[in-house]
This record gives structure tokens, C-alpha cells and sequence, in this order.
């Protein structure tokens, strides 16, 4: 994981572009955190 200051996170956003065009939400090595919604990554976060 990078310095505290500097993490990243993707939120997955599988039908961004419609259901007829799913998108891949897999995790990403240049991302930190991956979470399927807000509240998945808050409960990551310890918020």
C-alpha cells in the first residue's frame, strides 16, 4: 500500500454504460482498495 495520503480506491460500477455493455470491475493492482459500493469501502475505512 502507498503512504496514507496518497491511497486510491475503485468503486465498482458494473453497469456504468448500460447493462447491454457490463463492464469489467475486476481489482486492479494500481488501485489500494477495492470495494462492489460506498458503504462496503466505508466499512473498510472503519467509518
Amino acid at each position: 500500500m502507498r503512504a496514507p495520503a496518497a491511497c486510491t480506491a475503485y468503486i465498482e460500477r458494473p453497469l456504468e454504460h448500460g447493462a447491454a455493455r457490463p463492464k469489467d470491475v475486476s481489482p486492479r493492482p494500481e488501485n489500494d482498495l477495492h470495494s462492489r459500493d460506498l458503504a462496503a469501502l466505508a466499512d473498510v475505512l472503519g467509518c
